[in-house]
């Protein structure tokens, strides 16, 4: 082959090799770099100059550095076509100290001048981000399938304990209005009344998890229900806990029922108002959010547009990543028992679900929790982008 044929294929061999979609580098056999493309300057931050010449090590990963000669001796003992890192994750170390995960494959070259080893580098962030957003997803279907199988349940033994308590109400009360003379029997009938209401009360709460109440829905404005909220606790709450209402102006109205929606209020707020027993703040807010597409990808209930969203926010000792992760599921609670059913956010979740909605919590312990309410808007006509989530 003639020197100009040679010239001819050494450059079509470094343009392929700088046009690779893949980062590649050549070392040799003391595991110095002799040959970078584009690509592999782009995914560490280092330029060619800064790489030429220094220990593939410096890619590397500080906790890996020390085994890693073992591993190229390894290779050069037994030189052949491999992937690296098979059933374990390899990352890479860029120029600022941040880690990529990458996977990596070697292939041997012989030459006069001895073996080199090229490494084709590929920065897998994105499949890594797919397949986390992927596992989240399934795991809410699988949350939202479990919610809606013990909302199914709950609800038929809801109707059916509605009736037994029905019965209990009716014959405790006629036995209250027979015992007007024998007031220490009449207290006793008023007992029996009173805990079934509680529990009454309690059914309520069941239907409304399992979404079989009758849900007549219109136009609501969500600060007037957040300000009815608001004096009705503000009389029931100790003075040590300070509770505050914030709304924007022009919210829109959403179509849903007022009673759930007054519902919703009432529990996150008293939740919220139990999160700080010695006394702290719980500020109730309404305001316009738009969703853009990379929240409503995290979120599989939301879709991008806007949104009215009720947020309560409180500043006591706040929640763990897995005490969260467990707060819609019904029945489950972190309070003493006794005193709560577990019921308060799974019926929050099902209303906001059945609502068209959707329900956030956000808690890191020591600085409190907000959980946030998503209600579409009847009328996003002329709406301003003023806030983005």
């Amino acid at each position: 082959m003639s020197e100009s044929s040679n010239r001819t294929v050494e450059t079509r061999l470094r343009a392929a090799v700088e046009s690779a979609p893949s980062g590649l580098l050549m070392t040799d056999a003391d595991g110095r770099i002799v040959l970078v493309n584009r690509e592999v300057e782009r995914l560490f931050g280092y330029s060619r100059e800064e790489l030429l010449g220094q220990p593939v090590e410096m890619l590397i990963p500080m906790r890996d550095r020390e085994r890693h000669p073992d591993y190229r001796r390894g290779f050069r003992g037994d030189p052949r076509v491999r992937a690296m890192g098979a059933g374990r994750d390899l990352h890479g170390r860029r120029k600022d100290g941040v880690e990529v995960p990458v996977e990596v494959g070697l292939t041997p070259v012989a030459t006069p001048e001895g073996l080199f080893v090229i490494g084709a580098v590929v920065d897998i962030s994105a499949r890594k981000e797919a397949e986390a957003e992927q596992r989240r997803t399934a795991e809410q279907l699988r949350q939202a399938q479990k919610l809606e199988a013990v909302g199914t349940l709950a609800g038929g033994i809801a109707h059916d304990f509605n009736n037994v308590l029905g019965a209990i109400l009716g014959y405790a009360e006629l036995l209250e209005l027979e015992l007007s003379d024998l007031p220490i029997a009449r207290e006793d009938a008023r007992e029996i009344i009173v805990a079934a209401q509680r529990g009454r009360d309690l059914v309520q709460q069941l239907l409304a998890f399992s979404r079989q109440q009758d849900t007549a829905r219109g136009p609501v404005e969500v600060p007037a229900i957040v300000t009815e909220v608001y004096q009705l606790l503000r009389a029931s709450l100790p003075s040590s806990v300070h509770l505050s209402v914030e709304s924007e102006d022009g919210v829109e109205p959403v179509l849903a029922n007022a009673t759930s929606l007054h519902r919703i209020v009432m529990n996150l707020a008293t939740n919220a108002a139990h999160a700080v027993p010695s006394g702290g703040d719980v500020c109730i807010r309404v305001q316009r959010r738009f969703v853009q597409e990379p929240h409503a990808r995290a979120n599989p209930e939301l879709r991008e547009g806007w949104y009215t969203m009720l947020s309560v926010r409180d500043n006591g000792s706040g929640m763990n990543a897995e005490t969260v992760a467990r707060a819609r599921e019904p029945f489950f609670t972190t309070k003493p028992q006794g005193t709560g059913t577990g019921l308060g956010l799974s019926v929050v979740h099902g209303i906001m679900q059945s609502h068209g909605g959707a329900l956030e919590i956000e808690s890191t312990v020591g600085a409190g929790t907000e959980v946030r309410c998503y209600f579409p808007q009847l009328n996003t006509a002329g709406a301003e982008r003023a806030t983005s989530a």
